[in-house]
């Protein structure tokens, strides 16, 4: 099975600001992404990391003025046992 993920939200910081964004499709088992894509507006830049205690994917950078993040994602899911 496949699904679709989509994420776009909007921010307006009046100066700058140290931002950490948690909207990316996690690695996990049992699932895999087949595509992704990321933009963000104004010129500004996001470095992905990941959280060392919960392997979370993470945005990381500094933020001003009115900034777009648009992310959508494509993830394969193995077949589960039904419950």
């Amino acid at each position: 099975m496949r699904v679709q993920v989509r994420s776009s939200l909007s921010y307006e910081f009046p100066q700058p600001v140290d931002t950490i964004a948690a909207i990316l499709v996690a690695h996990a088992p049992g699932q895999s992404i087949e595509t992704e894509t990321l933009s963000v507006s104004n010129g500004a830049r996001l470095a992905e990391t990941s959280d060392p205690v919960t392997g979370a994917r993470l945005l990381r950078g500094s933020l001003t003025g009115r900034v777009t993040i648009d992310y959508a994602a494509t993830v394969r899911l193995a077949n589960r046992l039904p419950l």
